[in-house]
């Protein structure tokens, strides 16, 4: 890029009408570092003051601006809606199958947020009440997992396969404890990031990683009929918006999407 002043990476939210159905007043969220937001499950829980419960908002979120979550809480929605990010940063799906980086091995997995917020919010009475019909439970994994493989050169496709398993058995445990709609989020186009490494395996990884993904979607609607799963394609979005910015409002001012831009990153 030419320059790293902000005016070459500015980009710009403006306020659309794309919400989520109206029926949804609760988001229960698990991820990593692509969703987190510092929330702390033993503080004070969301509510009209701070839909995200803490830290206060708008300082939630591990960059600036805000993730995505902020947008679909405040802005693309019908109605009022709490969002209980237990997502956490380095996390994997599954540490006995990836194990997490050393330096974050005390992260929660996807199979350990699903038990996390099993534990504290189907209590009798819960910390915070909720109800299958009006609460979606959105889950993105797999950026993590790839990226490890890669990094220590593991990868393999049977990793997928099980990774595959181990997070179709989490959304079972959210099942049977009263979840009934769902949201997962694939694995964004990583090979087409600023400063990628392993271009020509994550060109294989990533896709075999989706492909497995809408298979755990179709396998678990075969197994629980009275569910609800959405399969948001965020990688054919980031792809779309990398080669040209301008597919959407909120991306049209993105100037360079081929080099990294520390201003994202302060």
């Amino acid at each position: 890029m030419a320059s790293n002043s902000y005016s070459d990476c500015e980009r710009h939210y403006p306020k659309q009408s794309h919400p989520v159905p109206p029926y949804f007043a609760n988001i229960p969220h698990s991820g990593d570092s692509w969703t987190t937001s510092s929330f702390d499950v033993t503080g004070p829980q969301p509510s009209r003051s701070n839909p995200f419960g803490n830290p206060p908002v708008p300082k939630n979120g591990t960059t600036y601006p805000p993730e995505w979550l902020h947008y679909l809480t405040t802005t693309y929605n019908h109605t009022f809606i709490r969002t209980y990010n237990i997502a956490k940063g380095a996390a994997t799906i599954d540490r006995a199958i990836v194990p997490p980086h050393p330096g974050f091995a005390f992260t929660q997995t996807l199979a350990e947020q699903a038990l996390t917020f099993k534990n504290l919010y189907s209590a009798a009475p819960p910390v915070s009440p909720w109800e299958a019909a009006n609460t979606l439970f959105a889950v993105w994994f797999g950026v993590v997992d790839i990226a490890l493989l890669l990094e220590r050169d593991e990868y393999a496709t049977d990793i997928n396969v099980r990774n595959a398993a181990s997070y179709q058995a989490s959304l079972d445990e959210l099942y049977r404890f009263g979840a009934r709609r769902f949201l997962l989020v694939n694995v964004p186009p990583m090979y087409l990031m600023p400063n990628a490494e392993h271009t020509d395996v994550s060109r294989e990884a990533v896709p075999d990683f989706n492909a497995r993904l809408l298979d755990v979607q179709k396998e678990f609607l075969a197994q629980h009929e009275d569910a609800q799963v959405f399969l948001l394609d965020v990688n054919g979005l980031l792809e779309a918006i990398i080669k040209d910015p301008k597919v959407t409002p909120q991306t049209a001012g993105i100037r360079n999407t081929t080099e990294n831009c520390w201003d994202y990153n302060p």
